[in-house]
């Protein structure tokens, strides 16, 4: 009879667990608000069977653990035994086949549910998330295009004409002067002010010493040989004087020459490396002239 009580016990083990599963399940579904994998009805209906005798093999009621019974034969005591060892081993088959919760349920508040039913369960946050993402985004790209790419400018005035006129708009771009150094003839971008930027074309290097003497520019003591300025220079400014370039300084003019706000003014004087913004490389307006600024250094 010992054996026989021991099975007993597991049975009612086993209908604990069960009704501790369904219970948990319950409140979990009160607690989250959402669907989640349970026991589904076929599967208790099954499990109350087995437990309530309906099954292929009766289960012995609680209400009759205690009952006297009648004393049996060996044969009878055996085959008892082998019906609630195949119950028990029901119930572990029906046990095997119940779906597990996943992990992250209790974080998330929502169980096996696929990415597409949180979508239709939530379409506002996931279309504002989603926003978000985009923006975040497209500030960081504009950020790093516009600070190491390219940027757009556009023209003021006639002090690079006929090379560049007024209303032009241009693309001037930035990654040249991470690779090298700006150079002689470049159209470059730098700030005059805090909200005004002049375009002009580079004339003297770094270290070179730059004079304007006679209309003619000088550069070490010899006449600059170039096809920009058409003009012979009546206002040589402060370069009347020879004046030698620092480290790091450049001598800007414009292309126009006697209509130029540029290096010759002390108001602008040398341009340094690390306030230049960027070469002009592109004019995207007006169609017509659409293409590469000029900086060839063609002769006469």
């Amino acid at each position: 009879m010992s054996e026989e009580k021991e099975i007993e016990e597991s049975l009612q083990i086993c209908k604990e667990i069960e009704k501790f599963h369904v219970k948990d399940d319950l409140n979990e579904r009160l607690e989250f608000d959402t669907p989640s994998p349970q026991i589904d009805k076929d599967t208790v209906s099954k499990i109350d069977q087995i437990l309530e005798g309906k099954e292929e093999s009766p289960v012995v009621p609680e209400s009759e653990v205690e009952i006297k019974k009648e004393v049996a034969t060996d044969a009878e005591e055996k085959e008892k035994v082998e019906e609630k060892k195949e119950q028990i081993l029901q119930l572990e088959a029906v046990y095997d086949d119940m779906p597990e919760k996943k992990k992250s349920a209790r974080n998330t508040g929502r169980d096996d549910d696929t990415q597409e039913e949180y979508n239709e369960r939530h379409p506002f946050l996931r279309t504002v998330l989603n926003m978000s993402i985009c923006m975040v985004a497209a500030l960081l790209i504009s950020l790093f295009l516009t600070n190491y790419v390219a940027h757009h400018t556009s023209v003021e005035g006639n002090s690079m004409e006929p090379t560049l006129f007024n209303s032009d708009q241009l693309i001037v771009e930035n990654i040249s002067y991470i690779l090298h150094d700006p150079e002689r003839f470049d159209v470059i971008v730098f700030p005059y002010t805090q909200d005004v930027s002049y375009i002009k074309r580079i004339i003297g290097l770094p270290g070179e010493r730059v004079r304007i003497l006679n209309g003619n520019i000088y550069i070490n003591g010899e006449i600059l040989k170039e096809n920009y300025g058409k003009e012979r220079i009546k206002e040589p400014g402060i370069a009347v004087n020879e004046m030698t370039l620092g480290e790091d300084e450049y001598f800007v003019l414009g292309d126009n020459r006697n209509a130029s706000i540029d290096s010759r003014k002390e108001e602008v004087g040398l341009v340094h490396r690390s306030i230049i913004k960027g070469k002009a490389w592109l004019r995207i307006y007006p169609f017509e002239e659409f293409g590469l600024v000029d900086e060839s250094n063609e002769t006469e």
